[in-house]
């Protein structure tokens, strides 16, 4: 909650109190600190004027923020009921709803409630999309790139070669009788030996080349 009435926060606060943890702010500069401090807050309750930064600035720079937990956040403006001007400028900048004055308490709560459930909804997606994204790219034991990666990459740098008449190499390295020292050792063995393996090849690949685990026990480096 931001604004500059500790009158206002603290009605606020009351209302929602049971149900949110309440964070209050007494201007916009405050406002803005804290949601880049604190990744648990999942709304905004903003009052248009106040000094230092203002609402519509506190929403501004919450919209054009490259972070996409704080640009999509759900923000309300404090309105008074006949504030036509207010609502049409902070809806310009981003605002998703407004919190009209005198308060009731049963739409305050439907609002922000159906508000924080959705920015979650929004959060557990973007968890699961980054989380996918790195199983594609990333081979879960070693930690480097992953045979689909080094396709993908492989292609990319091919292609970079070629038209900058530069030269390309692809190197496979394979540790050798893999079955056999599967056969004899533990499973939990056979791990620890590619992760050795993984680690030491990283110390040696430059920034710019491309090294991945393509096969069992084989790796390979695009450089």
């Amino acid at each position: 909650v931001v604004d500059d009435s500790r009158v206002v926060r603290i009605s606020l606060k009351k209302m929602l109190g049971a149900e949110f943890d309440i964070i209050e702010a007494e201007d916009g500069e405050v406002g803005w600190s804290t949601l880049l401090a604190d990744t648990q807050i999942q709304a905004v309750l903003t009052d248009a004027g106040m000094p230092r930064l203002d609402g519509y600035g506190l929403i501004e720079r919450i919209r054009t923020h490259d972070d996409a937990r704080i640009r999509l956040i759900p923000v309300n403006m404090i309105t008074a009921s006949d504030d036509e001007e207010v609502r049409k400028r902070a809806l310009g900048l981003g605002a998703s709803d407004f919190i009209t004055k005198p308060f009731d308490k049963a739409q305050l709560m439907a609002r922000v409630r159906t508000q924080t459930r959705f920015n979650q909804t929004v959060r557990d997606l973007s968890d699961t999309s980054e989380t996918l994204i790195e199983q594609a790219i990333c081979d879960a034991l070693t930690g480097v790139h992953s045979r689909r990666y080094l396709l993908m990459r492989g292609e990319q740098d091919l292609a970079y070669a070629v038209r900058h008449k530069q030269e390309l190499s692809v190197l496979v390295i394979a540790l050798d009788a893999a079955e056999t020292l599967h056969a004899q050792h533990a499973e939990t063995v056979m791990e620890q030996i590619l992760i050795a393996l993984a680690e030491s090849l990283q110390t040696m690949v430059r920034k710019e080349d491309t090294l991945a685990r393509i096969d069992d026990s084989r790796f390979a480096i695009v450089a």
